[in-house]
């Protein structure tokens, strides 16, 4: 049976608890959580959840275990109505531990996950998709669908998983720490030089400081817009997911960066990293009626 898709998400699942604390403890100390929040995690699977949740159809490929856990993360595709093309396997299905500070959203992740990857062999071949996003946490399968579609890098990290799939991006999606650690700067100008390099179009997100972009020679800063923080974590997920999607729709890279600006925004007024993902109406009323964090502006 063939499904069709918007975008096919490859990457990692995970199960998150989050815990939101006044003040994120150090050694040996003990804090108090004042919110929490217990759902499905991971880059790739949240972008599939937020595309659904746009009105997208998302298509999801990973791993999870045979477990109470994997059930879970399983219950939590289909209550976003994620087509999950998931390999269930005796490992354990990573968990992330969370600790959010309440007061202005920062966040701090731990990650359990088994070494265990896909094969190529598990990718899935049942799925006509418009664009496919990967977070780097699956390669082989990721590379055994090249040519099916283009492909957006969520590159969060340098790791070996988006070291490989960097120069087969069509679209690299990078945060800063990815990209002050490829381009061994600081400097948001030399770094988009660098990975401009690599892929044919680019974008750095610097979380409040909004993100850099470049494409075909042109380069250019967005401001993130402004909006009352709760929680920041999973608004780069769902920023990777809303830019697939934009893309998918048929809309310009520069086009397609502000709507997935204003999702990862929206995302960040909710605890949790799915307590709020966007709706389409709200990412256009955002940029219709919302303001942007110019004063904050990353410059290049």
């Amino acid at each position: 049976m063939t499904h069709r898709a918007d975008v096919l998400c490859i990457g990692h699942a995970c199960l998150d608890l989050a815990l939101g604390v006044m003040e994120i403890p150090g050694a040996d100390e003990k804090a108090v959580a004042h919110a929490r929040a217990f759902s499905g995690g991971g880059p790739a699977a949240t972008a599939a959840c937020a595309i659904a949740r746009l009105g997208g159809r998302a298509c999801f490929a990973g791993r999870v275990g045979r477990d109470p856990a994997g059930d879970l993360v399983v219950r939590d595709f289909a209550r976003f109505g994620v087509c999950a093309h998931l390999v269930r396997t005796e490992d354990p299905t990573p968990v992330s531990a969370v600790f959010v500070r309440m007061r202005d959203g920062a966040r701090t992740l731990v990650n359990h996950r088994p070494a265990a990857r896909l094969a190529a062999a598990d990718a899935p071949r049942g799925v006509q998709a418009r664009v496919l996003l990967a977070d780097g946490h699956e390669p082989e399968a990721t590379l055994a669908l090249l040519g099916t579609a283009p492909l957006v890098l969520d590159a969060g990290s340098l790791h070996e998983g988006t070291r490989r799939l960097a120069p087969k991006a069509d679209v690299l999606a990078a945060s800063e720490r990815f990209a002050r650690e490829f381009a061994g700067t600081d400097r948001p100008k030399d770094m988009l030089k660098a990975l401009s390099e690599t892929a044919p179009r680019v974008c750095i997100t610097f979380g409040a400081r909004g993100l850099v972009w470049a494409e075909e020679g042109r380069t250019g800063a967005m401001p993130a817009w402004r909006v009352e923080a709760v929680d920041t974590t999973g608004a780069g997920d769902v920023f990777h997911g809303a830019l697939a999607l934009a893309l998918a729709r048929g809309a310009g890279f520069v086009p397609a960066l502000r709507y997935a600006s204003a999702a990862a925004a929206i995302a960040c007024t909710g605890f949790g990293a799915r307590a709020h993902l966007p709706r389409e109406e709200e990412v256009q009323a955002l940029m219709q009626q919302g303001r942007l964090r110019e004063e904050d502006a990353v410059c290049l």
